[in-house]
């Protein structure tokens, strides 16, 4: 039970710790020095005077801005005492936090390279300006950037426990079968715009042959129309005169015979 107590009262105080060194980092002044000291200088951190003895010496003098690994560390450690876990998990997490802090102290190194100032040795304190140096002079810049870039994968597969070589036959699966799919498509569109080629131009040539034909079939019915009609129309009339013709030649020969023929006939 003691035991107990102890570790929480630590984890309690190293949180609190943890808190203001935080805090003092991040209102981080490079013009604010412990020499020559004020109260009016003190002011512009917001803890005071511990603040700018914290984040000088941590910060300038170490990783710069990449020393912010240190509260969280801090915090972490504190709370797995009050809550008393296991160490395996914080402590991973804690290595990894603290290779993120100074990987990015050397990437502002060597962006300080470049844009000179605060960025040349103030952001990322002495300790990382100089193991950029120490990577450049003795790797070259080229082989430095490789190998960031390597800290960078392995520390982000680390962190999220993710197998490289998994996570790399997967991406090239995506993008060799993303490939794939292009090449289809872009081959089934190739034939789909000449498929529409071919059914425009087929479209084409029936209307110029569909034109012309109309010309020439519409004279000759015509003709062969009116034909059969006006012969329909002179026969007509000659069958009606006919045998207009016929009754008038029947009366005129029943009119020739006497009349006592008739009743001679009609009596006997």
């Amino acid at each position: 039970m003691i035991n107990y107590r102890r570790q929480e009262i630590g984890g309690i105080l190293l949180c609190v710790l943890a808190l203001f060194v935080l805090l003092s980092f991040l209102t981080y002044n490079p013009l604010e020095t412990p020499s020559g000291l004020s109260p009016e200088i003190a002011k512009k951190n917001i803890m005071g005077i511990f603040g700018i003895y914290t984040s000088y010496y941590l910060m300038k003098f170490t990783f710069g801005w990449g020393t912010l690994f240190l509260p969280l560390v801090m915090g972490i450690v504190g709370y797995s005492l009050f809550t008393r876990r296991a160490w395996e998990m914080p402590l991973k997490i804690s290595g990894f936090l603290t290779g993120l802090g100074v990987w990015i102290s050397i990437i502002l190194a060597w962006i300080g390279q470049y844009k000179g100032g605060m960025w040349e040795a103030e952001f990322p304190g002495i300790a990382g300006y100089m193991l950029w140096n120490f990577l450049t002079g003795i790797f070259g810049l080229y082989a430095s950037i490789i190998i960031l870039i390597v800290i960078a994968i392995l520390l982000i597969s680390g962190i999220l426990d993710v197998s490289i070589y998994d996570s790399v036959g997967e991406t090239w699966k995506k993008l060799t079968d993303k490939l794939l799919h292009w090449k289809e498509r872009r081959r089934l569109d190739k034939v789909i715009v000449r498929y529409d080629d071919e059914m425009h131009e087929n479209e084409e040539t029936p209307d110029d042959v569909g034109s012309e034909e109309p010309e020439t079939f519409e004279s000759e019915p015509e003709k062969d129309l009116h034909k059969p009609d006006v012969v329909e129309e002179m026969d007509e009339p000659i069958q009606t005169i006919e045998s207009d013709n016929e009754s008038i030649d029947k009366e005129i020969r029943m009119d020739d015979v006497p009349k006592q023929e008739i009743t001679i006939e009609e009596e006997k």
